[in-house]
């Protein structure tokens, strides 16, 4: 078998289709037309995910030293959840490839790379976060075909 076949990259740099269900009866949610919404993403070992993953990199505070305070240390943990809730959803925003359906958020219209997308994975945790968090992280989503 040709291994380079099962590379995990080139699988995740491959949009895969996620429906969004509504957490209240399991059933995909759809637009005012009756269309699903749907969004393709990047898998997060996707070139774009690591790309990504290094620039916001950059933006972590350095470490408390050697002989920082256990208040030090604590505002330092702070810091970083701070910075992981405002990264994450960026993230996440940015694996998506393409939306399928009407999609809005606040009376906003929401498209790839908007702002909208970004507010709507920030907020909407439980109904579009987490779900798609656990589908790009599953790589059986994106298994290449063999």
């Amino acid at each position: 078998m040709d291994l380079s076949k099962l590379n995990v990259t080139a699988a995740s740099d491959k949009a895969r289709r996620m429906v969004i269900v509504s957490p209240y009866d399991f059933q995909p949610v759809k637009d005012e037309d009756g269309a699903e919404l749907a969004m393709w993403l990047l898998g997060h070992k996707s070139t774009v995910a690591r790309n990504k993953r290094a620039e916001q990199k950059k933006e972590l505070p350095p470490p408390p030293g050697a002989q920082a305070t256990t208040e030090q240390q604590e505002q330092y943990l702070k810091d970083l959840q701070e910075l992981d809730d405002k990264q994450r959803p960026e993230l996440m925003a940015a694996l998506v490839t393409e939306l399928e359906g009407k999609w809005e958020y606040n009376g906003n219209a929401v498209s790839v790379g908007s702002k909208a997308l970004i507010e709507m994975m920030r907020n909407e945790q439980e109904l579009i976060t987490e779900p798609a968090q656990r589908f790009v992280t599953n790589l059986g989503n994106y298994r290449p075909q063999t």
